[in-house]
């Protein structure tokens, strides 16, 4: 059902009798109004439909953005109420695309992706991976975050996600977000949020994690089994070679064969590995340890940067 817009525009026709563009700025009454005497029906034609143009425009963005009817009953209230409703509602449209390629139907259209444009969306699925947004039928054009393309998780079903089309990059960026992972750049000083990436993580039974230092080299401490078959000196290598300094190696955990005491010396350490001699205490002569032929197994930890 068309909603009611009083608000005509005048000599639209083909044919209208009204000035050319150039003819009516070329006139003086443009900067004086309509002197004494005869006027041109042209010229005033021309006037009349420049402002009820944009006049008719005005109130078919009310009805679009409200869905409310605009009356010419010779008051302002509900016109100006309705105008601040439509001012308010922006582009908004629901998701009716799929998995990492959404489509939203915006009212009123847009005719083509402008630089700056924002418009907001409500998505109907979540991101697995990078994603694309086909706005009206435009075509679709990536989605970014504030580092770059997506990578699954910045959108969740039934989120509210707005964004602003760069282009120069040929994107829409999302600039606010209602659920889902969030982007940031990578920290470089001591108050801004860190990328997970920026931890470098290895995460399982041999590892590290490197903890960002807005002042330096980042902070690394390493994980990993060990093994000594008994006091032999044994040459072990760091998940990661420390690429400024390794503080310090700690050996710890430490079992012999069959649940026996055990300890460990070491006795060297490089950016990248470490050597050491393990010990487990003869059957019998607890509570003292000495060299013995078990093999020793524990636990070691080291950190640098």
């Amino acid at each position: 059902m068309t909603i009611q817009n009083d608000f005509l525009a005048f000599a639209t026709g083909g044919g209208a009798n009204v000035l050319s563009q150039d003819d009516y700025a070329a006139l003086s009454a443009v900067l004086t109004g309509y002197q004494s005497g005869v006027a041109s029906s042209a010229a005033l034609n021309k006037t009349w439909r420049q402002s009820s143009l944009m006049a008719n425009v005005l109130a078919q963005l009310i009805v679009a953005k409200t869905g409310q009817p605009v009356i010419d009953d010779g008051t302002t209230a509900t016109l100006l109420s309705n105008l601040a409703s439509a001012m308010s509602v922006g582009s908004y449209a629901v998701d009716v695309g799929a998995v990492n390629a959404y489509a939203i139907t915006l009212n009123p259209a847009p005719s083509e992706y402008l630089d700056g444009m924002v418009f907001g969306m409500r998505a109907t699925h979540a991101n697995s991976d990078a994603s694309t947004i086909n706005v009206n039928g435009l075509g679709p054009i990536g989605i970014s975050g504030n580092t770059g393309a997506l990578q699954g998780g910045e959108i969740v079903a039934q989120g509210n996600y707005l964004f602003r089309f760069n282009a120069v990059a040929g994107t829409a960026v999302i600039i606010g977000q209602g659920g889902g992972a969030l982007q940031v750049s990578a920290a470089i000083k001591s108050q801004q949020a860190v990328q997970l990436g920026q931890f470098g993580a290895s995460l399982s039974s041999i590892g590290y994690v490197k903890i960002p230092n807005p002042n330096g080299p980042p902070l690394i401490i390493e994980w990993f089994p060990i093994s000594n078959v008994g006091s032999t000196t044994t040459t072990g290598t760091f998940p990661l070679a420390f690429p400024n300094n390794c503080f310090a190696a700690l050996l710890t955990g430490l079992q012999g064969s069959g649940g026996a005491q055990a300890y460990a010396v070491l006795n060297s350490k490089t950016l990248s590995a470490y050597t050491w001699n393990g010990f487990t205490a003869p059957s019998g002569s607890a509570p003292y340890l000495a060299p013995g032929s078990g093999a020793v197994q524990g636990f070691g930890l080291a950190i640098g940067i």
